[in-house]
């Protein structure tokens, strides 16, 4: 008898759960394909707030679905199929990371997240309700609310989207939604550049709605924002930020295959730093000429980086050579300047240091002297070595990039200062096959000896570049043999 019981549960419950999963509605899985389906089955688009990280679980709801809103909707609704009969549902996650579900979001404009949005077949936005939840249930009307705010008059209440497409919306309105947005951390870039076609005298605590967006050179707020302020009063500031614009427009810009935006980009970086350096008269020439010095070794480096990234020959050549007569100028007029500031680090480390008496502290200080002279040279190896991985970098991409005898002769010359430097074994293997390329082959098998030895003693290279150098030996060899040495 107690069998026959459990198999009379087993069955109830199964039966109930499969109704309960029948009345249950079924939601899209993608935000693409709900559209899609509601436009095929000619019904409209329910798409409900989902976050994830504040699901509500109600022990005595059957039919949960994880997601308080639509439980809540279930629980008050009468009609359980409404849902599957007027709409096609889609629960929005306020925190995915899925493209489509993230571009839907950065367009909401509003001055807040809807809980629903009511979209129509063809893809019209009829309607979007806030409950003003707070962990509570929607209220039992809720149904007949969305129904009224499908059905209503809009007349009366022009959406910010409508006033913003007819261009009917003041500056003083698109700022304040700018701002609600700014809380939000939602994009408003579109905006921004709209408020700046619409306003000429931007203020400077614009900055900040700009500072979290993804912007270039034609966005119409960092053109607009890197004019001159009519008020004379934050012309300095300007400056400043307009620097901190153009270097973040710059950064984005390196990661854009479009050449025409990084070189705009560029010139943008340098005009706003030329403007920069001239802020107060009480900065000395020899400020601004370090300033200069730093800012131009920054430029080259990044127009040669990208270059090299996009394999732009010419400007490889071109900026790659300007890059490293660069690097070989600053070489000797940094030296020092490195070394001074890692001694004073140093030196104000060991100050530090907590003594407990005269003795101990003159002990310590004259330790730190004898070190101080280990200390130089292993500096000087760190500084070399960093100027040598520069050099080689760039004549390497250069004999790449070209055959013409003028530029490898200028990447040897980069080369042979890299070796002076730090004899490491790509440092010899570049200048092995610069030597080869200008004809010089005994040269380059001599210096390409040098890398393979170097490289097989070397603990940090790869068995696979141990070969690689090798085989690079065996072919200048086999180009040194002569036609009379063949038919021996």
């Amino acid at each position: 008898m107690s069998t026959y019981f459990k198999i009379i549960t087993f069955v109830t419950t199964l039966i109930a759960s499969i109704t309960a999963l029948a009345q249950t509605p079924s939601f899209e899985k993608n935000l693409n394909d709900a559209f899609i389906k509601a436009k095929k089955s000619n019904k409209n688009l329910l798409i409900y707030r989902y976050d994830s990280t504040s699901i509500y679980l109600s022990k005595t709801n059957k039919q949960n679905t994880d997601d308080y809103l639509l439980d809540s909707l279930l629980r008050v609704s009468g009609e359980k199929n409404i849902f599957t009969k007027d709409f096609v549902l889609f629960p929005l996650e306020i925190n995915s990371d899925k493209k489509d579900e993230k571009e839907f979001r950065s367009e909401l404009i509003l001055d807040f997240t809807p809980d629903f949005y009511v979209f129509s077949p063809d893809s019209t936005c009829l309607a979007y309700l806030k409950t003003y939840l707070q962990g509570q249930e929607i209220s039992k009307n809720i149904i007949q609310e969305i129904k009224d705010s499908i059905n209503a008059n809009n007349q009366n209440r022009i959406s910010f989207e409508q006033k913003l497409y007819t261009n009917t919306v003041s500056k003083e309105e698109l700022l304040q939604i700018i701002k609600k947005r700014f809380l939000l951390k939602l994009s408003s870039l579109k905006l921004l550049n709209k408020y700046a076609s619409m306003e000429e005298n931007l203020t400077n605590d614009l900055y900040q709605f700009i500072e979290v967006e993804y912007i270039t050179t034609k966005d119409r707020i960092v053109q607009s924002f890197l004019h001159e302020p009519k008020d004379s009063s934050f012309q300095d500031q300007r400056k400043m930020l307009n620097r901190v614009i153009a270097q973040r427009v710059l950064e984005n810009a390196k990661e854009n295959p479009d050449k025409i935006e990084f070189e705009n980009a560029l010139m943008m970086n340098q005009n706003a730093f030329s403007r920069s350096c001239a802020i107060s008269l009480a900065e000395t020439l020899s400020t601004n000429s370090y300033l200069q010095n730093e800012f131009i070794q920054e430029q080259l480096k990044s127009a040669f980086e990208y270059y090299k990234w996009i394999n732009d020959t010419l400007n490889i050549i071109d900026y790659g050579t300007r890059y490293g007569n660069n690097i070989l100028r600053r070489y000797w007029s940094k030296q020092k300047e490195y070394l001074d500031l890692h001694l004073l680090q140093s030196d104000f480390v060991s100050n530090l240091r907590m003594y407990s008496n005269d003795d101990e502290r003159k002990a310590a200080m004259k330790e730190n002297g004898k070190n101080k002279l280990k200390m130089i040279k292993q500096l000087g190896r760190d500084y070399n070595e960093a100027y040598s991985k520069d050099l080689n970098k760039i004549a390497w991409k250069i004999y790449q990039s070209t055959k013409k005898a003028s530029s490898l002769t200028t990447a040897l010359k980069f080369s042979r200062f890299s070796i002076n430097l730090w004899k490491a074994p790509e440092q010899l293997d570049t200048y092995a096959h610069l030597l080869f390329a200008l004809g010089k082959t005994k040269e380059a098998i001599l210096y390409q000896e040098m890398a393979v030895k170097d490289a097989k003693k070397s603990t940090k290279m790869y068995n696979s570049i141990v070969e690689e150098f090798e085989n690079e030996l065996k072919r200048f060899k086999k180009a040194s043999i002569t036609p009379h040495q063949k038919n021996i």
